[in-house]
C-alpha cells in the first residue's frame, strides 16, 4: 500500500497511540482540537496512561500545554490527579495545570483547583482565582476571600483584581445566592468578605438589596433568601461594636470633700504609708568605714 504524503494526517484507525501523540504535538495551533479529539476517542484508560507518561517527561511547553489540556477533557479522576499534582510539588509549568484544569470546565475540575488554593504558593493562587473568576465558579468565592491577604493581614491586589472578575457586584450577589451549593451562613460570610475588600463590592447596598430579593418573585426560593439575609444582618449590625460614648458612670470622678491637686497628688494611699519604715541592720564593715570616716572629719 502506498504511504501517505508527507504531511498529510493518516486515519485515525490505522494510527497507535504513540503516532496520535506525534501528530498532536506537530500539528498547528489551528488543528490541535482535531487530533486531542482524536486521542480522547480512544479507550478512557489507555488514553489517560499515554498522556501521562508522556507528561512525565515532557520538559517542552507547547507540548506541556496540549498533553495537560487533553488530560483535563478526560473523564476519569486519575487524569485530573494527575494536573493536581503538578500543581502541588510547583512544576515550572504548573501555571499551564491550573488553566488546563480550568479549560476542563466540570464541577469535578473546578472543585479540584478550590481544593488546591490553599497549599499552592502565592503564584497559583492568584493563578487560580483568576481561573476560578473567568469561570465564574461561586463556590470558589468563599476560599478566594480566606487567601486574599498577605502574611501582614494587607489585601493581595492580585486576589482582589481576580476576585472583581466574577462580574459586577449586583452579578457577584447574585452569583452567590443562586449556588444551592452554599448555605445561607456561607453566602453571608463571603459576603461580609467581600464588604473588607471595597473594589469588589464598591458601594453596593447589601442589606436593602437582599430585603428586595426576598420580597420579589425569584428563581430563588424566598426561605434561603431571608435565611442568607437574616445571617448578613446578624453579622454585621448585631455583632457590630457600639458607636455610643463611654459611659459616663466610668469618668465621674468619686464623690467627697474638694481638695487642691497638691494635696491630692501628695496624699498618701494608706495609714500604712505614714509609718516609717526600720532601718535594715548594716554589716560590721559598713558600720566600721562610717565611724573611721567620722573620725577624720572630726565630727567625733
Amino acid at each position: 500500500m502506498r504511504s501517505s504524503p508527507q504531511g498529510t494526517p493518516q486515519s485515525a484507525g490505522a494510527l497507535s497511540p504513540d503516532d496520535l501523540l506525534a501528530s498532536l504535538f506537530s500539528a498547528p495551533s489551528a488543528e490541535v482540537p482535531k487530533w486531542r479529539r482524536k486521542i480522547l476517542h480512544l479507550p478512557t484508560d489507555v488514553a489517560a496512561r499515554v498522556l501521562q507518561s508522556a507528561l512525565a517527561v515532557s520538559h517542552n511547553f507547547r507540548e506541556y500545554q496540549r498533553l495537560a489540556f487533553a488530560l483535563a477533557k478526560l473523564p476519569c479522576s486519575e487524569a485530573r490527579e494527575t494536573l493536581a499534582a503538578q500543581i502541588r510539588e510547583n512544576h515550572p509549568y504548573a501555571s499551564v495545570a491550573v488553566r488546563a484544569l480550568e479549560y476542563g470546565g466540570t464541577p469535578e475540575c473546578l472543585d479540584k483547583l478550590v481544593e488546591l488554593i490553599g497549599a499552592a504558593p502565592k503564584r497559583l493562587k492568584r493563578a487560580i482565582a483568576r481561573a476560578l473568576a473567568r469561570r465564574r465558579y461561586a463556590p470558589g468565592l468563599p476560599v478566594i476571600c480566606h487567601h486574599a491577604y498577605f502574611r501582614n493581614k494587607q489585601p493581595d491586589p492580585f486576589i482582589v483584581h481576580a476576585l472583581t472578575l466574577f462580574g459586577r457586584p449586583a452579578a457577584i450577589l447574585n452569583l452567590l445566592i443562586e449556588d444551592f451549593r452554599l448555605d445561607a451562613e456561607t453566602v453571608a460570610a463571603t459576603i461580609v468578605a467581600l464588604e473588607a475588600l471595597p473594589p469588589v463590592l464598591r458601594r453596593l447596598k447589601v442589606l436593602p438589596a437582599l430585603r428586595r430579593m426576598a420580597e420579589e418573585e425569584t428563581r430563588v426560593p424566598r426561605e434561603r433568601v431571608q435565611a442568607i439575609c437574616a445571617s448578613y444582618f446578624n453579622r454585621t449590625t448585631l455583632l457590630r461594636p457600639s458607636e455610643r460614648e463611654a459611659s459616663s458612670t466610668l469618668l465621674r470622678p468619686a464623690s467627697g470633700p474638694v481638695q487642691r491637686e497638691t494635696e491630692t497628688l501628695l496624699r498618701p494611699s494608706s495609714e500604712n504609708d505614714l509609718r516609717e519604715e526600720p532601718e535594715e541592720p548594716r554589716p560590721w564593715w559598713s558600720r566600721l568605714a562610717g565611724r573611721i570616716r567620722d573620725l577624720l572629719d572630726g565630727s567625733v
